[in-house]
């Protein structure tokens, strides 16, 4: 599907490429599901992490918060949006508003914590790591067992290599 191809040209460094098909994938959702329904809503975040890879972050931003909301409205619990604040936390924290980006760390390890089979096994750590991030440059103290549990889950996962941090090089 359109959504899994720009995932993969992204991943390859095809941010460009990534981004037409992201566009496509959107338009797409939009003619099938309409703008009110879940897939609609996955499209615009990769969408939003497609623009990002070409440096667009306030395009990304705007369609990850538009994005975040429209699963909130669907969902009867209002969870599941750990897959859109998570992104965009990571987009805050780069652009140094880690004040923002806080309450959407907090809200999207609290939704985490109940457990949620589909979630991505990446999506805590990030989170993890980025709480950490954020707390050290607001002056409070960030949790070092937070980082620890983040770095166990990262090293047990097959095939995965990371860099601990991240957005101190952005």
């Amino acid at each position: 599907n359109w959504r899994n191809l720009a995932r993969t040209l992204q991943h390859r460094g095809k941010a460009t490429e990534a981004l037409q098909f992201a566009r496509e994938s959107l338009k797409l959702q939009r003619q099938r599901n309409g703008v009110d329904s879940r897939p609609y809503a996955l499209a615009l975040r990769e969408l939003a992490l497609a623009e990002r890879a070409t440096g667009d972050d306030a395009a990304a931003e705007a369609h990850l918060r538009e994005g975040a909301a429209l699963v909130q409205r669907l969902s009867a619990s209002g969870g599941g949006t750990y897959g859109w604040k998570i992104p965009y936390a990571d987009l805050l924290v780069a652009k140094g508003r880690c004040g923002e980006a806080l309450p959407l760390l907090d809200a999207s390890l609290a939704e985490l914590a109940k457990g949620d089979a589909r979630q991505n096994p990446l999506w805590r750590p990030q989170a993890d790591l980025l709480l950490a991030h954020c707390q050290t440059v607001l002056g409070q103290h960030a949790s070092k067992e937070r980082v620890q549990e983040a770095r166990r889950i990262l090293r047990a996962l097959p095939g995965i290599e990371y860099d601990l941090y991240p957005t101190a090089r952005r």
